[in-house]
């Protein structure tokens, strides 16, 4: 299947429309009878065979690119800062809601960002209670939530042998922003594609967005952005598709002042097939080892990552001072990667198995570098901040770390 194939199977327009926000904004779902008849097709061809999916599939197209939008109830409290405070987090689908509301409420820091950016946020799955994430924090802390979809989960993430759990009643996950300062344009954008979804355990219809929103800040109009970038496929493809979101940007005319922010998956390992990443991992062992590896992890702007960097420079994007040097915002433990044997596909279970054994060697913790800031026409004020292995009622919030850093103009 070609990437232009990919791109248009379930996702409509490459290009959406901006919208102006002046009050609430919400595409109505699909039925959960609706969701389980897709669901029901394990395989994309039988799917696309089907008589519903075509008598839906103007809608499909339509809620894997949606916008939602809610004002805050209340006017938010705004920081008296002389700055913008921006957050990033990756929530893992906010499986753990209480303790990333805690975070945000409690934190010093946290608790005064003016602006947040969510990567895998899920709206109506049952992995995550079929909680509203984005509208439930939002709600929580009084701001002004923006959602921007990015797919259609069909089935239920799998349970571990012998559970049994609820269906998902929306099945939305994508990525949002919460706003103190009123929100006035916004945009839910395609990110190039570079795999299909649709064999994943919870057979997902669409791919991966971006979404920015211009925010009117005292100091004046502000655009911010959050990008999730493919964990699965190469650095040259995330390079790929970070040039293709920093094109639409500039065409939108948005890039004057601005902030990115997310899970841009810079792992340096190329998972675009199960050859090229023992090829990958193969070459990396015999030249720098186990170690060798780790260190690279921490600095994949260094070398494996350089094609996502490259394009950020060379559309102007600074990048160095909005980021702490050498910290990582991820880690994959022993136990989390023996676990995930259960339900994941890719890479299989000896290679994961593998992985495992070489963690347990090297303090059964590997840590990566993937959750970065990067802007254009903004200075960073003071040093950014990674938030280091959040807790709540002892259990770690999300597997991503939450990364912050202050900007001016």
């Amino acid at each position: 299947m070609s990437q232009r194939d990919l791109g248009i199977l379930y996702d409509g327009p490459t290009h959406r429309r901006v919208v102006d926000l002046s009050g609430p904004l919400e595409v109505p779902p699909l039925t959960a009878t609706e969701m389980r008849a897709l669901g029901a097709y394990q395989r994309r061809v039988d799917l696309e065979r089907s008589s519903i999916y075509r008598r839906l599939k103007p809608r499909i197209r339509q809620l894997t690119g949606a916008l939602a939008y809610q004002p805050a109830q209340d006017p938010p409290r705004v920081p008296d800062h002389p700055f913008v405070r921006v957050v990033s987090w990756n929530i893992e689908r906010g499986t753990r809601l209480p303790g990333v509301t805690a975070l945000f409420a409690e934190h010093p820091e946290a608790r005064d960002a003016d602006i947040i950016l969510l990567n895998e946020v899920d709206r109506g799955l049952a992995r995550s209670g079929n909680r509203d994430v984005c509208l439930e924090l939002a709600r929580r802390l009084d701001m002004h939530m923006l959602f921007g979809n990015g797919y259609l989960a069909l089935a239920p993430w799998p349970l571990p042998q012998g559970q049994t759990g609820e269906t998902n009643q929306l099945g939305m996950h994508g990525n949002a922003i919460l706003s103190r300062h009123p929100v006035l344009q916004a945009e839910c954008f395609s990110v190039p594609v570079t795999s299909d979804r649709h064999d994943c355990p919870d057979r997902r219809l669409g791919h991966k967005k971006g979404l920015w929103a211009r925010v009117r800040t005292p100091a004046g109009p502000l655009t911010v952005a959050a990008i999730h970038l493919d964990s699965n496929t190469s650095p040259e493809r995330r390079g790929w598709q970070m040039r293709g979101v920093l094109l639409h940007l500039r065409r939108r005319g948005v890039t004057e002042r601005i902030l990115l922010g997310g899970d841009l998956n810079t792992s340096t390992f190329d998972f675009s097939s199960m050859a090229a990443l023992v090829m990958d991992v193969a070459g990396k062992l015999l030249v720098g080892g186990p170690l060798g590896i780790m260190e690279e992890c921490r600095h994949p702007e260094r070398r494996h990552e350089r094609p996502l960097f490259d394009a950020l420079e060379q559309e102007g994007f600074t990048w160095r001072e909005q980021n702490p040097q050498a910290v990582e915002t991820c880690r994959f433990e022993v136990e989390e990667l023996e676990d995930a044997c259960a339900v994941m596909s890719f890479p299989p279970a000896p290679m994961i198995r593998a992985i495992a054994w070489y963690l347990r060697h090297l303090g059964g913790v590997a840590p990566f570098k993937l959750d970065w800031f990067a802007s254009r026409g903004l200075r960073p004020v003071g040093q950014p901040a990674v938030i280091h292995r959040p807790t709540f009622n002892g259990h770690r919030v999300s597997d991503h770390d939450p990364v912050l850093v202050d900007v001016a103009w």
